[in-house]
Protein backbone atom coordinates (compact mmCIF):
# COMPACT_ATOMS: atom_id res chain seq x y z
CA UNK A 1 0.00 0.00 0.00
CA UNK A 2 1.38 3.39 -0.92
CA UNK A 3 0.63 6.28 1.39
CA UNK A 4 1.38 9.87 0.43
CA UNK A 5 1.45 12.47 3.20
CA UNK A 6 0.88 15.91 1.73
CA UNK A 7 0.95 19.29 3.41
CA UNK A 8 2.40 22.79 3.13
CA UNK A 9 5.60 23.80 4.88
CA UNK A 10 5.65 23.50 8.67
CA UNK A 11 2.36 21.59 8.71
CA UNK A 12 4.01 18.73 10.59
CA UNK A 13 4.51 15.96 8.01
CA UNK A 14 7.73 14.66 9.55
CA UNK A 15 6.40 14.75 13.10
CA UNK A 16 3.14 13.06 12.12
CA UNK A 17 4.95 10.19 10.38
CA UNK A 18 7.27 9.73 13.36
CA UNK A 19 4.62 9.90 16.08
CA UNK A 20 2.18 7.78 14.08
CA UNK A 21 4.65 4.90 13.90
CA UNK A 22 5.74 5.43 17.50
CA UNK A 23 2.08 5.13 18.48
CA UNK A 24 1.73 1.90 16.49
CA UNK A 25 4.82 0.40 18.15
CA UNK A 26 3.63 1.26 21.65
CA UNK A 27 -0.06 0.42 21.15
CA UNK A 28 -0.29 -3.09 19.64
CA UNK A 29 -4.02 -3.13 20.40
CA UNK A 30 -4.52 -0.56 17.61
CA UNK A 31 -4.41 -3.41 15.09
CA UNK A 32 -1.11 -2.62 13.35
CA UNK A 33 2.51 -3.62 13.82
CA UNK A 34 5.43 -1.54 12.47
CA UNK A 35 8.99 -2.12 11.38
CA UNK A 36 11.28 -0.13 9.10
CA UNK A 37 12.31 -1.77 5.82
CA UNK A 38 15.65 0.02 5.42
CA UNK A 39 18.26 1.63 7.64
CA UNK A 40 17.66 5.09 6.17
CA UNK A 41 14.04 5.07 7.35
CA UNK A 42 14.92 3.75 10.79
CA UNK A 43 17.64 6.39 11.21
CA UNK A 44 15.37 9.22 10.04
CA UNK A 45 12.50 8.32 12.37
CA UNK A 46 14.86 7.68 15.29
CA UNK A 47 16.56 11.06 14.78
CA UNK A 48 13.21 12.87 14.72
CA UNK A 49 12.00 11.04 17.81
CA UNK A 50 15.23 11.84 19.66
CA UNK A 51 14.82 15.56 18.92
CA UNK A 52 11.22 15.55 20.16
CA UNK A 53 12.20 13.72 23.36
CA UNK A 54 14.78 16.46 23.94
CA UNK A 55 12.00 19.08 23.63
CA UNK A 56 13.42 20.15 20.26
CA UNK A 57 11.60 20.49 16.96
CA UNK A 58 13.21 18.52 14.08
CA UNK A 59 14.53 20.57 11.19
CA UNK A 60 12.13 21.08 8.30
CA UNK A 61 12.67 19.33 4.99
CA UNK A 62 14.70 21.66 2.78
CA UNK A 63 13.38 22.95 -0.52
CA UNK A 64 14.29 20.52 -3.29
CA UNK A 65 15.13 17.76 -0.82
CA UNK A 66 13.32 14.47 -1.26
CA UNK A 67 13.31 11.61 1.24
CA UNK A 68 11.38 8.40 0.81
CA UNK A 69 10.54 6.47 3.95
CA UNK A 70 9.78 2.77 3.62
CA UNK A 71 8.17 0.62 6.27
CA UNK A 72 5.80 -2.28 6.76
CA UNK A 73 2.56 -2.42 8.67
CA UNK A 74 1.34 -5.84 9.70
CA UNK A 75 -2.22 -6.68 10.70
CA UNK A 76 -3.45 -9.11 13.33
CA UNK A 77 -4.41 -11.66 10.67
CA UNK A 78 -0.80 -11.82 9.45
CA UNK A 79 -1.09 -9.64 6.34
CA UNK A 80 1.80 -7.31 5.50
CA UNK A 81 1.45 -3.94 3.81
CA UNK A 82 4.43 -2.10 2.35
CA UNK A 83 4.20 1.65 2.89
CA UNK A 84 6.24 4.15 0.87
CA UNK A 85 6.06 7.74 2.04
CA UNK A 86 7.80 10.32 -0.15
CA UNK A 87 8.66 13.28 2.11
CA UNK A 88 9.00 16.57 0.23
CA UNK A 89 9.33 20.16 1.31
CA UNK A 90 5.97 21.91 1.40
CA UNK A 91 7.19 24.71 -0.85
CA UNK A 92 8.28 22.20 -3.50
CA UNK A 93 4.93 20.46 -3.39
CA UNK A 94 3.03 23.74 -3.54
CA UNK A 95 5.00 24.89 -6.59
CA UNK A 96 4.28 21.65 -8.44
CA UNK A 97 0.57 21.55 -7.58
CA UNK A 98 0.07 25.21 -8.46
CA UNK A 99 1.89 24.81 -11.77
CA UNK A 100 4.96 27.00 -11.31
CA UNK A 101 7.23 23.95 -11.57
CA UNK A 102 7.06 20.69 -13.46
CA UNK A 103 7.75 17.47 -11.60
CA UNK A 104 6.29 14.51 -13.44
CA UNK A 105 7.75 12.04 -10.95
CA UNK A 106 6.01 13.77 -8.03
CA UNK A 107 2.72 13.93 -9.90
CA UNK A 108 3.05 10.26 -10.80
CA UNK A 109 3.68 9.33 -7.15
CA UNK A 110 0.60 11.27 -6.03
CA UNK A 111 -1.54 9.58 -8.69
CA UNK A 112 -0.27 6.12 -7.71
CA UNK A 113 -0.93 6.59 -3.99
CA UNK A 114 -3.60 4.32 -2.51
CA UNK A 115 -4.12 6.60 0.46
CA UNK A 116 -3.55 10.36 0.57
CA UNK A 117 -3.23 11.97 3.98
CA UNK A 118 -3.75 15.70 3.42
CA UNK A 119 -2.49 17.85 6.29
CA UNK A 120 -4.26 21.12 7.00
CA UNK A 121 -2.52 23.59 9.31
CA UNK A 122 -5.02 26.38 9.99
CA UNK A 123 -2.49 28.45 11.94
CA UNK A 124 0.01 28.18 9.11
CA UNK A 125 -2.68 29.21 6.64
CA UNK A 126 -3.55 32.29 8.71
CA UNK A 127 0.14 33.18 9.13
CA UNK A 128 0.57 33.10 5.35
CA UNK A 129 -2.06 35.84 5.05
CA UNK A 130 0.07 38.18 7.14
CA UNK A 131 3.28 37.29 5.30
CA UNK A 132 2.18 36.73 1.72
CA UNK A 133 -1.39 36.74 0.44
CA UNK A 134 -0.33 34.87 -2.71
CA UNK A 135 1.16 32.06 -0.63
CA UNK A 136 -2.10 31.70 1.28
CA UNK A 137 -4.00 31.46 -2.00
CA UNK A 138 -1.54 28.81 -3.20
CA UNK A 139 -2.09 26.72 -0.06
CA UNK A 140 -5.88 26.81 -0.52
CA UNK A 141 -5.50 26.01 -4.22
CA UNK A 142 -3.21 23.07 -3.44
CA UNK A 143 -5.83 21.55 -1.13
CA UNK A 144 -8.55 22.01 -3.73
CA UNK A 145 -6.49 20.51 -6.58
CA UNK A 146 -5.47 17.43 -4.60
CA UNK A 147 -9.04 16.76 -3.50
CA UNK A 148 -10.44 17.42 -6.97
CA UNK A 149 -7.98 15.13 -8.74
CA UNK A 150 -8.16 12.23 -6.30
CA UNK A 151 -9.51 9.23 -8.21
CA UNK A 152 -12.35 7.04 -7.03
CA UNK A 153 -9.87 4.31 -6.00
CA UNK A 154 -7.91 6.66 -3.73
CA UNK A 155 -8.80 7.15 -0.10
CA UNK A 156 -8.27 10.69 1.19
CA UNK A 157 -8.01 11.60 4.86
CA UNK A 158 -7.89 15.33 5.57
CA UNK A 159 -6.20 15.88 8.93
CA UNK A 160 -6.47 19.13 10.89
CA UNK A 161 -3.02 19.47 12.46
CA UNK A 162 -2.13 21.10 15.80
CA UNK A 163 -5.74 20.69 16.88
CA UNK A 164 -4.80 21.57 20.46
CA UNK A 165 -4.53 25.21 19.32
CA UNK A 166 -8.25 25.24 18.59
CA UNK A 167 -9.61 23.35 21.58
CA UNK A 168 -11.71 26.32 22.71
CA UNK A 169 -13.63 26.00 19.43
CA UNK A 170 -13.05 22.32 18.65
CA UNK A 171 -12.80 20.25 21.87
CA UNK A 172 -11.06 16.88 21.65
CA UNK A 173 -14.33 14.92 21.75
CA UNK A 174 -15.20 16.58 18.42
CA UNK A 175 -11.93 15.76 16.64
CA UNK A 176 -13.70 13.15 14.54
CA UNK A 177 -16.95 15.13 14.20
CA UNK A 178 -17.26 16.05 10.54
CA UNK A 179 -19.75 18.87 11.05
CA UNK A 180 -17.69 20.50 13.81
CA UNK A 181 -14.49 20.33 11.73
CA UNK A 182 -16.21 21.80 8.67
CA UNK A 183 -17.51 24.67 10.82
CA UNK A 184 -13.96 25.39 12.01
CA UNK A 185 -12.58 25.40 8.47
CA UNK A 186 -15.40 27.61 7.21
CA UNK A 187 -14.66 30.08 10.02
CA UNK A 188 -11.01 30.58 9.09
CA UNK A 189 -10.76 29.99 5.34
CA UNK A 190 -11.76 32.96 3.22
CA UNK A 191 -15.09 32.64 1.44
CA UNK A 192 -13.67 32.02 -2.04
CA UNK A 193 -11.27 29.31 -0.84
CA UNK A 194 -13.91 27.63 1.29
CA UNK A 195 -16.44 27.52 -1.57
CA UNK A 196 -13.83 25.76 -3.69
CA UNK A 197 -12.97 23.26 -0.96
CA UNK A 198 -16.28 22.25 0.60
CA UNK A 199 -17.70 20.36 -2.39
CA UNK A 200 -14.56 18.20 -2.58
CA UNK A 201 -14.36 17.55 1.16
CA UNK A 202 -17.54 15.47 0.94
CA UNK A 203 -15.53 12.60 -0.58
CA UNK A 204 -12.86 12.43 2.13
CA UNK A 205 -12.60 11.64 5.83
CA UNK A 206 -12.12 14.59 8.20
CA UNK A 207 -10.11 14.20 11.40
CA UNK A 208 -8.19 16.40 13.82
CA UNK A 209 -5.01 15.40 15.66
CA UNK A 210 -2.31 16.78 17.87
CA UNK A 211 0.80 14.84 16.83
CA UNK A 212 2.65 15.83 19.98
CA UNK A 213 1.52 17.74 23.06
CA UNK A 214 3.34 21.03 23.66
CA UNK A 215 4.25 23.23 26.58
CA UNK A 216 5.76 26.69 26.98
CA UNK A 217 9.52 27.02 26.97
CA UNK A 218 12.02 29.87 26.89
CA UNK A 219 14.51 30.25 24.05
CA UNK A 220 16.57 33.41 23.57
CA UNK A 221 14.47 35.17 26.22
CA UNK A 222 11.30 34.40 24.32
CA UNK A 223 8.42 32.15 25.32
CA UNK A 224 7.92 29.49 22.65
CA UNK A 225 6.00 26.26 22.25
CA UNK A 226 8.15 23.14 22.62
CA UNK A 227 7.37 19.39 22.69
CA UNK A 228 6.16 18.27 26.10
CA UNK A 229 8.06 15.35 27.62
CA UNK A 230 7.05 12.57 27.99
CA UNK A 231 5.67 12.71 24.47
CA UNK A 232 1.95 12.31 24.02
CA UNK A 233 -0.22 12.23 20.90
CA UNK A 234 -3.94 12.94 20.81
CA UNK A 235 -6.39 11.88 18.13
CA UNK A 236 -3.90 9.32 16.80
CA UNK A 237 -6.17 6.35 17.58
CA UNK A 238 -8.86 7.73 15.24
CA UNK A 239 -6.31 8.32 12.47
CA UNK A 240 -4.87 4.80 12.76
CA UNK A 241 -8.41 3.36 12.76
CA UNK A 242 -9.22 5.19 9.50
CA UNK A 243 -5.96 4.03 7.89
CA UNK A 244 -6.71 0.46 8.95
CA UNK A 245 -10.20 0.75 7.49
CA UNK A 246 -8.77 1.99 4.18
CA UNK A 247 -6.30 -0.91 4.07
CA UNK A 248 -9.07 -3.44 4.63
CA UNK A 249 -11.23 -1.92 1.90
CA UNK A 250 -8.37 -1.98 -0.62
CA UNK A 251 -7.45 -5.57 0.20
CA UNK A 252 -11.09 -6.64 -0.21
CA UNK A 253 -11.89 -4.66 -3.35
CA UNK A 254 -9.62 -6.45 -5.79
CA UNK A 255 -7.33 -9.45 -5.87
CA UNK A 256 -5.24 -7.48 -8.38
CA UNK A 257 -4.17 -5.13 -5.58
CA UNK A 258 -2.50 -8.02 -3.80
CA UNK A 259 0.76 -7.33 -5.65
CA UNK A 260 0.71 -3.68 -4.62
CA UNK A 261 0.28 -4.68 -0.99
CA UNK A 262 2.92 -7.45 -1.28
CA UNK A 263 0.11 -9.87 -0.49
CA UNK A 264 -0.59 -12.65 -3.00
CA UNK A 265 -4.09 -13.91 -2.24
CA UNK A 266 -5.05 -17.23 -3.82
CA UNK A 267 -8.45 -17.93 -5.35
CA UNK A 268 -10.70 -19.83 -2.90
CA UNK A 269 -10.55 -23.04 -4.91
CA UNK A 270 -6.72 -22.98 -4.88
CA UNK A 271 -6.52 -22.03 -1.23
CA UNK A 272 -8.59 -25.09 -0.38
CA UNK A 273 -6.41 -27.29 -2.57
CA UNK A 274 -9.11 -27.79 -5.24
CA UNK A 275 -7.27 -26.58 -8.32
CA UNK A 276 -9.76 -26.69 -11.25
CA UNK A 277 -7.06 -27.70 -13.77
CA UNK A 278 -5.94 -30.62 -11.59
CA UNK A 279 -9.54 -31.76 -11.19
CA UNK A 280 -10.14 -31.79 -14.94
CA UNK A 281 -6.92 -33.69 -15.58
CA UNK A 282 -8.08 -36.40 -13.18
CA UNK A 283 -11.36 -36.71 -15.08
CA UNK A 284 -9.49 -36.82 -18.40
CA UNK A 285 -7.21 -39.60 -17.12
CA UNK A 286 -10.23 -41.70 -16.12
CA UNK A 287 -11.89 -40.98 -19.48
CA UNK A 288 -8.80 -42.09 -21.38
CA UNK A 289 -8.67 -45.39 -19.45
CA UNK A 290 -12.34 -46.04 -20.23
CA UNK A 291 -11.76 -45.12 -23.87
CA UNK A 292 -8.85 -47.55 -24.19
CA UNK A 293 -10.99 -50.32 -22.73
CA UNK A 294 -13.85 -49.51 -25.10
CA UNK A 295 -11.46 -49.28 -28.04
CA UNK A 296 -9.98 -52.70 -27.31
CA UNK A 297 -13.44 -54.16 -26.85
CA UNK A 298 -14.49 -52.57 -30.16
CA UNK A 299 -11.75 -54.41 -32.01
CA UNK A 300 -13.20 -57.73 -30.83
CA UNK A 301 -16.93 -57.05 -30.76
CA UNK A 302 -18.01 -53.99 -32.77
CA UNK A 303 -16.96 -50.69 -34.20
CA UNK A 304 -19.45 -48.95 -31.84
CA UNK A 305 -16.86 -49.01 -29.06
CA UNK A 306 -14.35 -47.36 -31.37
CA UNK A 307 -16.66 -44.44 -32.18
CA UNK A 308 -17.58 -44.00 -28.51
CA UNK A 309 -13.87 -43.88 -27.69
CA UNK A 310 -13.27 -41.16 -30.29
CA UNK A 311 -16.12 -39.04 -28.88
CA UNK A 312 -14.90 -39.36 -25.29
CA UNK A 313 -11.30 -38.52 -26.22
CA UNK A 314 -12.47 -35.49 -28.26
CA UNK A 315 -14.49 -34.17 -25.31
CA UNK A 316 -11.52 -34.73 -23.00
CA UNK A 317 -9.15 -32.81 -25.30
CA UNK A 318 -11.67 -29.96 -25.56
CA UNK A 319 -11.84 -29.60 -21.76
CA UNK A 320 -8.05 -29.74 -21.43
CA UNK A 321 -7.59 -26.87 -23.91
CA UNK A 322 -10.38 -24.87 -22.26
CA UNK A 323 -8.91 -25.34 -18.78
CA UNK A 324 -5.38 -24.33 -19.77
CA UNK A 325 -6.67 -21.35 -21.77
CA UNK A 326 -8.61 -20.09 -18.74
CA UNK A 327 -5.61 -20.62 -16.49
CA UNK A 328 -3.39 -18.63 -18.86
CA UNK A 329 -5.85 -15.73 -19.03
CA UNK A 330 -6.02 -15.53 -15.22
CA UNK A 331 -2.24 -15.47 -14.90
CA UNK A 332 -2.02 -12.65 -17.46
CA UNK A 333 -4.57 -10.58 -15.52
CA UNK A 334 -2.70 -11.09 -12.28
Amino acid sequence: MKIFIIGPENSGKTILATMMNDYVENNPECGLGFYAIDYKTKKYLKKTLKALRSSEWPSSTKIGESITLNWKWTTKNGSEFVVNMPELAGQTLRSVICGSESNLLLQKEINEADLIILLCDIKGYLDEKGNNADSQTEVAWMFEEILKNASMRQHVICVIMKADLWESELPEEQWSDRQAIESLLMRYFDEVSWNGLKKHLEMCTLLAVSSVSVTDGIRDDEIIRIPEVPLKSRGMANLIAEILKAMKIDAHDSVDKGKKFNVNPLPPERASGNNPVTGILKIVAIACIISVILFISGLFYSWAGFFISVVIISIAIFHILKAFRGSKNKSMKN
